[in-house]
């Protein structure tokens, strides 16, 4: 992994800390098709927040459904609850293939379970980096960043580990 600088490399190892930032070395090639040169900085998955919104709503409907279930004794709140159940382990799959890739030559957002999708973005055409946390944000510790990569075009990524500390290795990437 090659940064341009020192103060790059401390914000990468201090993202890395995290859970949520992996870095794969050789199987990240199997992960994102590299350009030649090209080296992966950062490798981030969504804060786990993003799947804990999806958890309390999924823990809200069973409560409900297993108490309309006992109090009816009706078959198809169980067959709801099964499907709910489904449903979560459908996000659950989601939030595990979701990827924000910051390498030395572009920013990619991956993306999809069946359809993979990916949008690249190079770094010659980012002209600015601004990061968003509200006070529960800030708490946990997850944010938004945004992306302009030319005059009309913006690129949000949501619920992101630690914005700040992305938005400045971009920023350093792209000087």
């Amino acid at each position: 992994m090659r940064l341009p600088c020192k103060s790059a490399k401390y914000l990468v190892k201090k993202l890395m800390a995290t859970n949520n930032a992996v870095e794969y070395g050789n199987m990240a090639y199997e992960k994102l098709s590299l350009n030649e040169d090209e080296a992966i900085t950062l490798e981030l998955r969504k804060h786990p927040v993003a799947l804990a919104k999806s958890v309390i709503g999924i823990i809200a409907v069973s409560v409900v459904l297993i108490l309309l279930y006992a109090l009816t004794n009706m078959w198809w709140f169980l067959l709801t609850w099964t499907w709910f159940g489904l449903l979560l382990f459908a996000r659950y799959l989601n939030y595990r293939q979701e990827r924000l890739f910051v390498t030395n030559q572009r920013v990619v957002f991956k993306h999809g379970i069946f359809h993979t999708r990916t949008y690249d973005i190079p770094l010659s055409r980012i002209s600015a980096v601004s990061s968003y946390q509200s006070i529960i944000g800030r708490i946990i510790g997850y944010g938004s960043i945004n992306i302009e990569h030319s005059e009309v075009k913006r690129t949000t990524y949501q619920l992101v580990p630690k914005p700040e500390l992305i938005k400045r290795v971009i920023a350093q990437l792209t000087q």
